[in-house]
């Protein structure tokens, strides 16, 4: 399996990134750098969340054309990270064009620091080709954070069961709730078909880490 690893570095001027791309397989390593300009409008922020969190459950006109539009647009903004990453040189593109010929095998890891995780949103990097989102496309899409020093411990178990912990925070508390709407839902219900006695399922405000460690 191939390794893609996009690392991003903010620069001296605001809203200016280089981003290393390093493609990884079988001990062999290529590495190229893309710098561009890039942010997303607050607005385009608050669409994308009405698009995720509100549609759903909203679904009379106007509100599917509405959702269209948004759609098109993630889209816009997706074809426009994947373009200053892998159009940004000839080596950022030899790079692309090496992982296309293994794209169902290959592992993305999108790698940033924690106060920078948001200011890409690397999961609507769309191909403008085919107009999928490579989210869709990979093996596996995930992020890690170039501050994590020590790696997660992970407990033994001796049983088939599964558990599963949902924290849910609200910035700013009662004051300014946030809606919420989990995207482990349809998880959650595709394991209680299989087996509803193998699903523990816990629910828990915000606590201090050590409490929540005592529920999981």
């Amino acid at each position: 399996m191939l390794t893609l690893r996009l690392i991003q570095h903010l620069e001296n001027q605001p809203n200016y990134y280089r981003v290393e791309v390093a493609l990884e397989d079988k001990g062999s390593r290529q590495i190229a750098v893309s710098y561009f300009e890039f942010k997303v409008k607050q607005r385009d922020y608050k669409n994308i969340r009405w698009y995720l969190e509100d549609f759903p459950d909203y679904l009379q006109a106007p509100e599917p054309e509405i959702a269209k539009n948004i759609e098109q647009h993630i889209k816009e903004i997706g074809v426009e990270i994947f373009k200053k990453v892998f159009y940004a040189n000839e080596d950022t593109h030899k790079i692309w064009q090496d992982v296309c010929n293994h794209i169902d095998d290959t592992r993305v890891e999108i790698v940033t620091s924690v106060r920078e995780a948001a200011t890409i949103p690397w999961e609507l990097i769309c191909d403008p080709q085919s107009k999928i989102p490579l989210i869709l496309r990979f093996r596996a899409f995930v992020r890690t954070n170039v501050q994590a020093i020590h790696p997660p411990q992970f407990h033994q178990t001796f049983d088939d069961k599964i558990r599963i912990l949902l924290v849910i925070c609200r910035p700013g508390g009662g004051k300014d709730p946030v809606s919420f709407r989990s995207v482990a839902t349809k998880l959650i219900n595709q394991i209680m078909q299989l087996n509803k006695n193998k699903l523990t399922f816990y629910r828990v405000g915000l606590q201090a880490m050590s409490e929540i460690k005592k529920v999981y």
